[in-house]
């Protein structure tokens, strides 16, 4: 929301987004996955959600720092952490087997 005040443009800066940098490894990965978030620590309660290349939605699991992938069909998968009312893409990882 932006407001015009004697000529000057004004207004309020929206809450900034913290994107943080996930490490999602082995990539690609055989029989498990794991993640650890850089810099901080891992959330408690949210959950992963992984998409297929058409953007399906093919798992949804709690979050877990260790993931086994032995349901999984081979392939690429994009992967999306889901923490209350926010969502944020935090990577992509192969799937082998």
């Amino acid at each position: 929301m932006w407001r015009f005040d004697a000529g000057q443009l004004t207004g309020l800066d929206p809450e900034p987004v913290q994107h943080l940098k996930w490490d999602i490894f082995p990539n690609p990965a055989g029989s498990l996955l794991n993640f650890q978030r850089v810099g901080c620590q891992n959330p408690e309660s949210a959950g992963l959600l992984f998409l297929d290349i058409t953007g399906q939605l093919q798992f949804q699991i709690p979050f877990a720092e260790t993931v086994s992938t032995t349901g999984m069909s081979p392939g690429l998968y994009f992967i999306l952490l889901e923490d209350g009312p926010h969502t944020e893409f935090i990577g992509k990882a192969v799937i082998q087997k």
